[in-house]
């Protein structure tokens, strides 16, 4: 008999301690509401509090209200297909998994059961490690599995159905273990002996090779890859973002071009260089291990890295599939396309400890939903808000009828503006010597931390090729004037 993914109950009981499940009536449209919240009785205060709604709601509307916690859809809205996503390696910080271990008594079952499969303390290494020891190949994988593992697990209890599902680098074989083509124990050996190979494979090599993520034109890549045979594409992530990979000097040689030229990008921390040809040195020791594990059709269908299309039934061609994966690149945005365009899935979930598929995914469709489940800042509260938002689009059923709240009907009226108290001229400008003493002290003080902060921030939220003088000009124009007022000067 095949496994059939994490054990959960036959009859789902959707219940998670911090989330409410509560039916309302918007413009008298039945509406679902998933609030965050202690109990039932803060939830309901807190749709107390609400101003009078009107459907339908804006986008604005919905921003505000998940700003606090709360998430709502109509009833009569149907439930687009949904896809689990599960992030790869690169996505780990140190303490990971703690706070959800802590709050959720099925996340800590499932991270105690992996953990007692493990030759070596997992917990410990999650919780207690070093970022340095999390960096490793050899270590993040198998806590990775873990983390994630657990949290699809709750997830699942929550009677969640995929339409499909994709895996980002090694998270491609914790979507196989969810699909049933391998029990939860031998996707946790697959990932260990891989882990365990990759790192053997970055201490067989005299250069373990370099890789770097980049935002440029693909007619100058082109060009560029051309006139360089060690260096090769591993990633195709986003339109936005491609990873390369090949030998140390090569790979930098190229990154230093791209620099003096101004094209964004990123040198990975990595141990070696996955999905290219180096990872050849391992095939054969993760062909032999392979060949012991029980593979089964899947009972969800996973796209692949690699061939960009559903895995197969039989058990040799999905071996062959996972051997390619290790020295072949990872198509994500064409998994996402594959996605979208074949299954219909409008709704992301990625199951991993930070967003990094999400902003990946929101590269490729504008017009998506992407909810992830977990972040560094609070884990338990990224989770709740997830289970919260897809309780409101349909996607869990409560184990009993959710409860009928009302909203605020009444619209107060505002109460007027304070009439404006006229200024004499000698204070008009005083204030203005204020304004600029204060901005100058400011930004001569904190200027030169403020500004390549927030340009990251631009750069890893918004655009990865964004120039410092475009910066710069958006900088000082969002400022408020006045006279002598100080410019930032360049990182």
């Amino acid at each position: 008999r095949p496994p059939s993914g994490p054990e959960v109950p036959e009859e789902p009981a959707a219940a998670l301690e911090g989330v409410s499940f509560l039916r309302t009536r918007i413009s008298d449209l039945p509406h679902r509401l998933g609030v965050v919240a202690d109990d039932d009785a803060e939830a309901r205060e807190k749709v107390a509090a609400l101003g009078p709604l009107t459907a339908p709601l804006t986008d604005k509307t919905l921003r505000g209200l998940a700003a606090q916690g709360i998430f709502a859809a109509p009833e009569a809205d149907p439930s687009a297909p949904m896809a689990l996503v599960f992030a790869g390696q690169g996505t780990y910080y140190p303490g990971m998994g703690q706070n959800l271990y802590d709050t959720f008594p099925l996340v800590r079952q499932w991270m105690e059961r992996v953990d007692a499969e493990a030759d070596f303390d997992l917990l410990d290494l999650m919780f207690n490690s070093q970022d340095e020891d999390l960096q490793k190949t050899r270590w993040q994988q198998p806590a990775l599995f873990a983390f994630e593992y657990s949290l699809v697990s709750q997830l699942l209890a929550l009677g969640i159905k995929p339409a499909a599902m994709a895996g980002h680098s090694m998270g491609e074989i914790l979507a196989l273990c969810v699909a049933g083509v391998f029990s939860w124990q031998d996707g946790f050996r697959i990932i260990n002996q891989r882990a365990r190979c990759m790192d053997k494979a970055a201490g067989l090599n005299l250069d373990p090779g370099a890789m770097i993520a980049v935002d440029v034109p693909d007619e100058v890549l082109q060009l560029k890859l051309a006139q360089r045979r060690n260096v090769h594409v591993t990633n195709f992530n986003s339109p936005r973002q491609i990873v390369l990979g090949g030998g140390t000097d090569a790979v930098l040689g190229l990154k230093a071009e791209l620099d003096q030229e101004g094209y964004w990008n990123a040198q990975l921390r990595v141990s070696m260089a996955f999905h290219s040809p180096i990872m050849a040195v391992i095939r054969e020791e993760m062909a032999e291990f392979l060949a012991g594990i029980e593979l089964h059709p899947p009972q969800i269908p996973v796209i692949s890295n690699t061939t960009q299309q559903p895995y197969p039934d039989d058990p040799e061609a999905i071996r062959k599939i996972l051997l390619d994966h290790l020295e072949n690149p990872v198509h994500w945005q064409q998994n996402v396309e594959t996605l979208w365009h074949d299954h219909g899935v409008r709704t992301f979930v990625e199951v991993g400890p930070k967003n990094t598929l999400c902003n990946l995914i929101v590269d490729t469709f504008e017009d998506v939903r992407c909810i992830h489940t977990s972040l560094p800042e609070n884990e338990a509260y990224a989770f709740r808000a997830a289970a919260a938002q897809l309780y409101a689009q349909g996607h869990v059923e409560p184990a009993r009828p959710p409860a009928q709240v009302t909203l605020p009907q009444t619209a107060y009226a505002p109460a007027p503006a304070p009439r404006p108290i006229p200024v004499p001229a000698a204070d008009n400008r005083a204030l203005a010597v204020m304004q600029r003493e204060i901005n100058t002290f400011i930004l001569e003080t904190f200027g030169k931390y403020l500004k390549p902060a927030i340009l990251e921030a631009i750069r890893r939220e918004v655009d990865p090729s964004f120039s410092e003088a475009r910066f710069e000009e958006l900088f000082n124009a969002s400022l408020p004037t006045g006279p002598a007022l100080a410019v930032i000067p360049p990182p």
